[in-house]
């Protein structure tokens, strides 16, 4: 049997060749993109194609930008949009900690204007003008900076370098970027660990979203004590570097995705569950808490996942072919995306009357509702 991959937007990543270079001017924009279609968490900004389904499935907290086939804006504005065919929408949370996405969007896309995206350096680029985003155009980046090593007080861009200790010690109310051997290598977080050959550029404030416009992983950095400025350049070199490091970071990511079986080999499983003994019981999730079911169901209006439901049905069969105890665990109280479509049937907060979400942004259905049942 075949793999079952359910992060393809990720490791898309790997496969793509092209190099695409982003140009920053008076009239084009840049900014960072948390993910492509996948659950909007907190303070992300994350692409919807075609790939995902019809509509986005986002909640009130946010804004969206729906781009056409020809990369366009149509609209912005509202959630749960439908994706255009050949188009997408740009879909941004507003969080004080993580990152003002709804506001960029609101600030910076307009109907009109002409978005392009890169899934490879994880950029998201706005224009005035169509510009040819195979052009091999660069640029540098630089401003003043509040201090270094000193305290990262409101709207401030601080400097800390190895002198400070092994962390930056900053809240969790900002965002940081490493730099090692003059290098960007990563992006995000708070109270990160200070390279020793290197240095940390920490924001807080408004001078989070400079950060996130104008920096990219692989970018050269560096800081000038006599003017008091940072600068980070991109160039031909930083594009290679930054692919770099990028691929590097998805190892965690796909290490993980296994543990939690999204990424299996059957066949293996297979001959695992051949050597078990008579009466062993075996579990298997068959539905995630987003809604999508992994195997191939009859309700009318079950949303299938990105996982090949062709394998799952093949696995359920051979369970129940086998001498075991095969369990199907499936959440039936916590849907995201039956909740979403079916708001009278969610468990909504005392106040205000609105759903009612946990710490990982999903809807939970009441037990005591017709439609639930």
């Amino acid at each position: 049997m075949h793999f079952k991959r359910l992060l393809p937007a990720l490791l898309a990543v790997i496969m793509l060749l092209a190099a695409i270079p982003f140009a920053v001017s008076a009239e084009v924009v840049t900014v960072t993109i948390n993910g492509f279609d996948c659950f909007r968490n907190s303070g992300n900004l994350i692409v919807y194609t075609n790939a995902y389904g019809d509509k986005t499935n986002t909640n009130e907290w946010g804004v969206e930008a729906v781009v056409g086939a020809d990369n366009k804006v149509i609209s912005v504005g509202g959630n749960n949009n439908s994706i255009p065919e050949g188009g997408f929408v740009v879909s941004g949370h507003e969080s004080d900690v993580d990152g003002k996405m709804r506001t960029w969007i609101k600030e910076n896309i307009h109907v009109g204007d002409y978005v392009y995206y890169n899934d490879r350096t994880m950029q998201l680029t706005v224009s005035t003008e169509p510009i040819d985003m195979n052009a091999e155009v660069f640029y540098d980046a630089e401003r003043a900076y509040d201090g270094v090593n000193s305290i990262r007080n409101q709207d401030q861009l601080i400097i800390y370098t190895p002198s400070k200790g092994k962390t930056t010690g900053t809240n969790e109310f900002g965002y940081e970027v490493i730099v090692e051997n003059g290098m960007v290598v990563s992006l995000g977080g708070n109270n990160t660990d200070i390279p020793k050959n290197g240095f940390v550029v920490s924001a807080h404030g408004n001078s989070i979203s400079w950060l996130k416009t104008y920096v990219q992983l692989g970018m050269s950095a560096s800081y000038d004590t006599a003017t008091k400025t940072v600068k980070f350049s991109y160039n031909a070199e930083s594009l290679e570097k930054g692919m770099a490091a990028i691929l590097d970071g998805l190892t965690p990511y796909l290490e993980d995705a296994k543990e939690n079986f999204m990424y299996v080999q059957y066949d293996v499983l297979e001959q695992q569950i051949a050597a078990l003994p008579a009466g062993t019981a075996v579990m298997v999730d068959v539905k995630s808490i987003q809604g999508a079911f992994y195997y191939s169901s009859a309700v009318s209006t079950a949303r299938s996942s990105r996982v090949n439901a062709e394998q799952m049905d093949e696995l359920i069969d051979y369970l129940s072919k086998r001498d075991v105890y095969a369990i199907a665990r499936l959440p039936a109280l916590r849907d995201y995306t039956y909740g979403l479509n079916h708001v009278p049937d969610g468990v909504h907060h005392s106040s205000g009357g609105y759903l009612y979400q946990d710490g990982e942004g999903c809807y939970w259905l009441h037990p005591a509702s017709q439609g639930t049942i």
